[in-house]
């Protein structure tokens, strides 16, 4: 199952013109994975906004 889905992640270099990833260590291992190094970027999510009013978590 592991050879089929190596496959599968290099065949999108194919038909993918670029890929996002969220993290630096994800693209790399997106990139690698797909063979699209050089084609990857990341756009990280923006940091969490506190709400006013908002209960903090306690844990």
């Amino acid at each position: 199952m592991h050879a089929a889905h190596q496959v599968w992640l290099a065949r999108h270099g194919s038909f993918l013109d670029h890929l996002v990833a969220m993290t630096p260590a994800t693209a790399q291992e997106a990139a690698r994975a797909t063979r699209m190094v050089g084609r990857t970027s990341v756009i990280p999510n923006p940091p969490a906004v506190v709400i006013p009013g908002e209960v903090p978590d306690l844990l």
